[in-house]
Order: structure tokens, then sequence, then C-alpha cells
């Protein structure tokens, strides 16, 4: 998953974007957690 990001400025905004995804997912993880097994819920979108 991990990928070589050897082109200066573009590496720090796409391991932000990383960053954010990962955050995403953490979110999505604890509200449905909170939820229960609610599977009306759509995923979140990109």
């Amino acid at each position: 998953m991990a990928e070589l990001r050897d082109d200066g400025v573009h590496s720090h905004y796409a391991l932000s974007d990383d960053r954010i995804a990962t955050g995403m997912e953490l979110m999505r993880e604890i509200l449905f957690d909170q939820l229960g097994d609610d599977h009306h819920v759509p995923p979140a979108e990109h």
C-alpha cells in the first residue's frame, strides 16, 4: 500500500491525503460502532 513518493511538494499533499483518508476510515468505524448493526447508513463518499 505504501508507495514511493519522491516528487517534492506533491509528496507532502499525498501524505496529507493518506492521513485524511485514514482519519475518515477511523471516524466511520467509530460511527458504525455507535450505531451498532444499522446497515441503512450509506458509506462515506470520497
